[in-house]
């Protein structure tokens, strides 16, 4: 709050530090994000990618890859539950979105949509094997 205000921090606004709001520090300057025009997420264009699209199968993932009908790359991040807890399949799906974010959609040259699906042995797989499963399978 500030002095002689009446309002919440809440409804003041967002606070600045060194001119930039909290939102602008917390993603940081260059930071790429996982955005929603950078996934599927509709169960139909999935079903399309899985029907049309090339499959491309590793030991620790299957990536399903389309043409796709946007005009950037898309992809979708699919971790089943392989008996494993809600901690460590989420802690996969990050591993994942931060590899494509940072390796594959900064690469693409052309529009296309993949689904990316996490096998067993994924949660046994350091970060950096699944990096080089990632890069390998788009690569192909």
């Amino acid at each position: 709050m500030g002095t002689g205000s009446t309002k919440s921090p809440a409804e003041e606004g967002p606070a600045r530090v060194n001119g930039e709001t909290s939102q602008q520090v917390w993603c940081g300057v260059g930071r790429t994000t996982f955005a929603l025009k950078f996934r599927l997420r509709q169960p139909r264009e999935l079903e399309r990618v899985r029907r049309s699209g090339r499959r491309i199968q590793a030991a620790l993932l299957t990536v399903w890859i389309a043409r796709g009908n946007s005009l950037q790359p898309r992809v979708a991040i699919v971790v089943g539950l392989h008996g494993y807890s809600s901690v460590a399949r989420n802690r996969l799906k990050r591993q994942l979105r931060h590899i494509v974010r940072t390796e594959i959609l900064p690469s693409a040259s052309e529009p296309y949509d993949a689904i990316v699906s996490a096998r067993s042995a994924a949660y046994s797989a350091t970060f950096s094997m699944l990096r080089s499963s990632v890069v390998r399978a788009f690569a192909t």
